[in-house]
């Protein structure tokens, strides 16, 4: 379990790099569903505390990304919602 949550974190922090919010919100995502419950399982106070350390890194810079793409996880939605405000016709879908 552990190996698949690096697979999802490192995919994440990829696409965080790349600008591909949708993607790297969807990837932080699916690894806490896996980091949460090694955290809750973990019998070793210090590898418990330095789990819980970096899953609140990735729900933080989870919710971040989520702020600035207006809680979509699809980046592509937020940027095309941003050009289309820039004109009621575009919004609207009505021709003048």
């Amino acid at each position: 379990m552990f190996t698949l949550n690096c697979i999802f974190i490192l995919q994440a922090v990829t696409a965080d790099r790349d600008k591909d919010f949708g993607a790297a919100i969807n990837l932080y995502e699916e690894s806490l569903k896996y980091f949460l419950p090694l955290v809750h399982y973990e019998e070793d106070p210090k590898m418990k505390e330095k789990l819980r350390a970096r899953v609140e890194g990735y729900q933080k810079r989870c919710r971040e990304l989520k702020s600035r793409t207006g809680g979509h996880s699809d980046n592509r939605h937020a940027q095309l919602t941003a050009v289309c405000r820039t004109s009621s016709n575009l919004m609207t879908g009505k021709d003048n």
